[in-house]
């Protein structure tokens, strides 16, 4: 489990062996999906990207975001 507090846009990338999961306790948070709709969260919503799915979190304003990985996940994916 990963606690972020995040503002800005990150890289393309993905994690060929699991999920990511994305709960929002603060803010708003976008997931771009290749090849699918944009996911727009808000506090108290949540999201997974199945894994192998290429993603970028973009994160408009300041964020509190919880993630939950396997322990010794790469955050920039593998």
């Amino acid at each position: 489990m990963r606690l972020g507090v995040m503002c800005g846009e990150f890289h393309w990338h993905k994690h060929d062996e699991q999920d990511e999961f994305f709960f929002v306790l603060d803010g708003l948070f976008r997931i771009e999906l290749e090849g699918a709709d944009t996911v727009e969260l808000g506090p108290r919503q949540a999201f997974t990207v199945p894994a192998g799915m290429s993603h970028r979190p973009v994160v408009p304003v300041r964020s509190a975001v919880l993630m939950i990985e396997k322990a010794g996940v790469i955050a920039t994916g593998d």
